[in-house]
Parts: structure tokens; C-alpha cells; sequence
């Protein structure tokens, strides 16, 4: 039986080279024994849109821009994601001290962002501190409204 694999392709990016890369690339998918079902993003941030939303039905993903290349393309399998420490893509539970409120943040890049959400840019101040920490660390972080005391409840993806 075949390992189910989601791949999103962005049509609009590059050059559309992911016409022509396309059918060697799910040749070599197929011959590795993956499953494709292909989703191709219609508007800036439909790639996290479909990955979020079909998240629990596949168990690795695959995203691809326009231009072609699968150089930058990995396959996430989470039980090889190392969530000892924060890093991008870490999704994480935080006690805020100073509003004594639990908080959750995924750490993404910058046009991922949206706060509202929970989708936090890797370029914030929260952020930044808190890369690397592992659960149980606290950490102040200095923000527009003052200083912010943040502990690490709990790290995953």
C-alpha cells in the first residue's frame, strides 16, 4: 500500500515551470511509494490554507512554487521533527505572566503571518526570543507595551 502524500503547487509563482517538472516528479514519487494528491493555490496564503486544512489526512506534505524545481522541496515527516527546542513551524503553548493567560503561537515566516490566527512571524520580537528555548524555560521579551514574561508550556508541530 502506497504512504499517502499531499503536494501543493503554487501555478502563479516563477515562470509556471511545474508543468514541465511535474510528471517526473510524480513519476519519482510513485516509484518511491507515494500516493499523490495534487492541490494547486489559487491566492497568496492558500498554501497554508490547504495545508492546515487537509493536515490530519495526510501524513507528509510537499510544496512546491512555480519555477519548476524540487531543489528546495522536502518531505515533513513529523515524527522526525525535532520539538525539543522552538524553531519555525513549532507550534507552542506559552503562560503569559504578565496577563497570567495561556497563549498559542506557530512560529512562521513573514508572509505566513497572522496574528489572529496564531500565526506568528519568525521576524517578531516573541519570536526571536523564543527560538531555541525548550519546555519549562522562561523568557522576557521586550515589546512596544513594555516587557512581556513568557514560559514554555509545551512544544509541537
Amino acid at each position: 500500500m502506497k504512504t499517502p502524500l499531499m503536494m501543493i503547487i503554487n501555478p502563479a509563482a516563477g515562470k509556471g515551470g511545474f508543468k514541465r517538472s511535474l510528471p517526473d516528479a510524480l513519476r519519482l514519487l510513485s516509484d518511491t511509494g507515494y500516493a499523490v494528491s495534487l492541490f494547486f493555490t489559487e491566492c497568496r496564503g492558500h498554501a497554508t490554507e490547504l495545508a492546515t486544512q487537509y493536515a490530519g489526512a495526510f501524513p507528509y506534505l510537499l510544496v512546491l512554487g512555480g519555477d519548476g524545481t524540487l531543489a528546495g522541496a522536502r518531505i515533513l515527516d513529523e515524527s522526525n521533527v525535532n520539538t525539543d527546542k522552538i524553531q519555525i513551524l513549532s507550534r507552542v503553548k506559552l503562560m503569559n505572566h504578565s496577563t497570567n493567560k495561556e497563549v498559542e503561537y506557530t512560529i512562521v515566516s513573514e508572509k505566513e503571518a497572522n496574528l489572529k490566527a496564531g500565526k506568528l512571524s519568525i521576524g517578531t520580537p516573541i519570536a526571536q526570543a523564543l527560538l531555541g528555548k525548550k519546555k519549562g524555560d522562561k523568557v522576557d521579551v521586550q515589546v512596544p507595551a513594555g516587557t512581556v514574561c513568557f514560559e514554555v508550556l509545551d512544544i509541537s508541530i
